[in-house]
């Protein structure tokens, strides 16, 4: 079983926003006739999976061991879930490399793009190029 790191490890790597935030969100609602009576709803396995359609993801296993002390979070293509990405590691004016064409809500830096992933003369130009009054880029 995988143990997971203490909190202060990830501090680091916490947007300002991302330190603001609740460390247990709640989806309870309250009564519509009795504010004071709480309705907590609880949703698991079939009913989680068929609900918000989150199914497993079919042929995409990733070949790693439990004990390397890593995981991987996955979500389906949505803006939403790339703004929440980035807005709990990244905060308002950080840089981030991206390939293009992309866009966000941080301060952009394109990496061009070949048939096989970035191209590396983009990146070398930018990186090089940087702007020596400004903070390093915070992810790629």
């Amino acid at each position: 079983m995988v143990s997971p790191l203490s909190a202060e490890f990830y501090a680091p790597f916490r947007s300002n926003a991302a330190k603001e935030c609740k460390p247990s969100p709640s989806l309870k609602a309250c009564s519509p006739t009795d504010p004071d009576v709480k309705i907590a709803t609880e949703l698991d396995g079939p009913a989680l999976a068929e609900g918000p359609q989150y199914g497993p993801i079919a042929d995409r296993i990733l070949p790693r061991s439990l004990s390397e002390g890593w995981r991987v979070s996955i979500a389906s293509r949505s803006q939403d879930v790339t703004c929440k990405a980035l807005n709990t590691n990244m905060n308002p004016g950080d840089s981030l490399l991206v390939r293009s064409p992309v866009y966000a809500l941080l301060n952009l830096l394109e990496v061009k793009t070949v048939p096989q992933g970035l191209s590396s003369e983009s990146l070398r130009s930018v990186v090089e190029n940087w702007n020596a009054d400004k903070p390093k880029h915070n992810a790629l």
